[in-house]
């Protein structure tokens, strides 16, 4: 099963919402998938943990559900999060929560539709297929969604970093670039391309990784980096029980 979270002050707002997240799932013939409406944090927050994708008010009544969801990230709870806001400012401040989307007030239901097509057909790209690196000893197959980094350890030969091993691969950066479209990967400079479903947190120009590497971005590359992050969530959705017919 998969579960939707509703999360604004104003009531209308919120079953405006339900109504028409109803509507999508009904077209799309989307089944097995539960939606809820809460019009408070204190009232969302003891059963956020259930849900798999969060349309979020970035400002609710006196809370913040930006400081919400950072809260959220803090202890590991990556839930995707669809930010409803008045505000273009906050765009940018929000980059830090990985939000998957905007959508911004008065709130279409073109543009709900359009998120929410995005979003589950983001769900279907999950289905992940591993890759084979030509290494000394022959070729070692990984699954990307393990792999952490690229980065070239000398003038040709480039590490792979997974969770519990390193690997030295023959191949070609800008090879294994090309093989790996479609998946989380960010070419932060010449020598580096790393998996954006791994990075703990950022600042600036560096970002921190999930094992504790660092990595430095390109100054070049920081506008690309900011980019990527407005348009998917950094940590892996997992697709529950969604079924179309």
């Amino acid at each position: 099963m998969f579960n939707i979270a509703v999360c604004d002050d104003e009531r209308d707002i919120v079953d405006y919402l339900l109504v028409h997240v109803r509507h999508y799932l009904e077209e799309k013939n989307i089944e097995n998938i539960t939606y809820k409406g809460f019009t408070s944090i204190e009232e969302l927050l003891p059963c956020v943990s259930d849900f798999d994708l969060l349309l979020l008010d970035i400002e609710i009544g006196d809370e913040s559900g930006l400081e919400f969801a950072k809260t959220l990230r803090k202890n590991e709870i990556c839930v995707p999060i669809i930010f409803i806001t008045s505000y273009v400012r906050y765009s940018f401040e929000a980059y830090v929560v990985h939000p998957y989307a905007y959508i911004t007030k008065p709130i279409r239901e073109s543009n709900l539709k359009r998120t929410l097509d995005e979003f589950f057909k983001s769900l279907d790209k999950l289905i992940i297929k591993p890759v084979g690196f030509h290494v000394p000893t022959g070729i070692v197959t990984l699954n990307p969604d393990d792999i952490y980094y690229f980065q070239y350890l000398g003038r040709k030969d480039i590490v792979i970093v997974t969770e519990d091993k390193r690997y030295t691969t023959l191949d070609r950066l800008d090879d294994i670039q090309k093989r790996l479209e479609g998946f989380s990967f960010f070419r932060a400079s010449r020598t580096t391309l790393f998996n954006l479903n791994k990075v703990k947190f950022f600042s600036d120009l560096t970002v921190v990784l999930k094992n504790g590497d660092r990595i430095a971005v390109s100054q070049q590359k920081k506008q690309e980096f900011y980019s990527r992050l407005s348009v998917k969530s950094y940590e892996n959705l997992k697709k529950k029980g969604v079924t179309g017919k």
